[in-house]
């Protein structure tokens, strides 16, 4: 009986993985992926001395296909003894060959005569500036030899901020944002406010302003890129300790949807998309005390690869080093990742000793295990962050119409591990958290299964990795 009994439990278990099998054929193609790796071969200073500043806040490289030049803009200081009044503060510019090495070409703009937070973009032949000022913002553009061209005034609201602003160049246009909210929000660093967003032309005309609707979020030092006839809004959720998110909203600002990129990450300044990859450079650790990490993701914003930029040692309660205001710089397979960096002091609060730095990487690609990718019928489902860490993970689906729903989690061997959700759902998008960490998983590889009332069914594989 034993014997007979151990027979029917590997048979039932040799259904289960056939079973699996099955619905993997069904539900997915196999294609090659492709692995992307960044590998540091040089690390720079910004020394500003031709232009007469002390220090570097704000650096922004952009390249000059035109000059074959490397152009740095930047906050700077001209003595030690100033503090961090923007008014001791002047906007400064330096030139490097394709090589990063110095000119000795540099310069400060004329205007602004201040400095401060600034947000800087690039058309390839104009350089556009946004910066606080009486009343709201000034946006100004300067031709490439950094001589003023034009510059208009743009109104903010009450509870408009003029710090923390956006400045993009992307889809032919130019997008501006600033902090909007309340009384209540504006004085709470950490509650949730929305963006309000300008659209002007590249000539400074406007063309659009709107205040985007969704789900809530703080907008600290964000990032914005039009892709695939979409609108990517890269944001912290809060001031400090956040997460890092995608908002994604159509051409004319419809909210689409959310998606979680990391755990742990603010001031996402640095984004671009280039060949079906997202680059992302942002900061990590609490806000004033951290470093500075890019992120590599595919056209769906499935994470590829992370890499740290900085490693400074974060101490509370003593004084130590912060990296933040990451920007990046993409000329063919090489990466440029500039930031500052700057003491604090036991309360965390940043001194005025800032330096700029700029680690290059050089990016590779090559093809990896074969990997599955999804049909994108409905419900399409996907899971945020993926491989499982052990860290509260998000599992994204749509409905077309209401429908009975089976979420269920089930091991290699078609064991069901999990119930996650049976219920009747009206018409919409869904997200479920997964905390794997009450399931006692080990590592190794499961699946989800989501199946509706109607029979439809979505399989795909997870990976526990802890």
């Amino acid at each position: 009986m034993k014997r007979i009994f151990a027979l029917k439990t590997r048979m039932s278990t040799y259904i289960r993985v056939l079973f699996f099998g099955v619905v993997l054929l069904c539900s997915a193609v196999v294609t090659q992926a492709q692995a992307v790796r960044l590998t540091k071969f040089a690390e720079y200073t910004i020394n500003p001395a031709a232009s007469g500043h002390k220090t570097v806040s704000f650096p922004r490289v952009f390249y000059h296909e035109g000059r074959q030049k490397i152009y740095t803009l930047y906050t700077g200081i001209k003595t030690t003894s100033t503090g961090r009044s923007p008014q001791d503060q002047s906007i400064g510019w330096l030139e490097y060959d394709s090589t990063f090495t110095p000119t000795g070409k540099a310069g400060v703009l004329a205007e602004p005569t201040t400095g401060g937070d600034i947000a800087v973009a690039f058309d390839g032949a104009s350089y556009y500036l946004l910066i606080g000022g009486p009343g709201g913002y000034v946006l100004y553009k300067y031709a490439d030899d950094f001589s003023l061209t034009q510059k208009v005034t743009i109104r903010l609201n009450t509870f408009d901020t003029q710090n923390d602003q956006l400045l993009n160049y992307t889809g032919g246009k130019l997008y501006c944002a600033a902090l909007t909210g309340d009384a209540a929000s504006m004085m709470n660093p950490n509650a949730p406010v929305g963006q309000r967003w300008f659209v002007y032309s590249t000539n400074l005309v406007q063309e659009r302003d709107t205040i985007m609707r969704g789900e809530s979020y703080i907008a600290t030092g964000g990032s914005i890129i039009f892709a695939d006839k979409t609108l990517h809004v890269v944001t912290a959720d809060k001031f400090s300790g956040s997460s890092l998110y995608v908002y994604q909203y159509s051409e004319s600002f419809q909210y689409l949807g959310k998606k979680q990129l990391t755990t742990d990450g603010q001031w996402s300044q640095g984004l671009l998309y280039d060949s079906g990859y997202y680059y992302v450079a942002y900061h990590t650790g609490g806000h004033g005390a951290g470093n500075v990490a890019v992120g590599v993701f595919d056209k769906n914003w499935v994470n590829i690869t992370t890499q740290a930029v900085s490693n400074y040692t974060s101490s509370p309660g003593k004084a130590g080093f912060n990296a933040q205001r990451p920007w990046l710089m993409k000329r063919g397979n090489r990466l440029y990742v500039a930031y500052d960096v700057a003491s604090y002091n036991e309360t965390i609060q940043e001194n005025p000793d800032w330096q700029g730095k700029v680690v290059a990487y050089t990016i590779t690609t090559s093809p990896t295990d074969i990997r599955t990718e999804w049909f994108s019928s409905e419900p399409n489902m996907q899971v945020f962050p993926h491989p499982l860490t052990g860290n509260p993970a998000t599992v994204h689906f749509t409905l077309s119409k209401p429908e009975r729903i089976s979420l269920k989690l089930f091991n290699a061997l078609g064991q069901e591990m999990s119930q996650i959700l049976d219920e009747t759902l009206p018409a919409g998008k869904y997200e479920k958290s997964l905390d794997i960490g009450n399931w006692s998983l080990v590592n190794g590889a499961y699946f989800l299964q989501l199946q509706t009332n109607d029979q439809k069914l979505q399989t795909i594989p997870l990976q526990v990795i802890r």
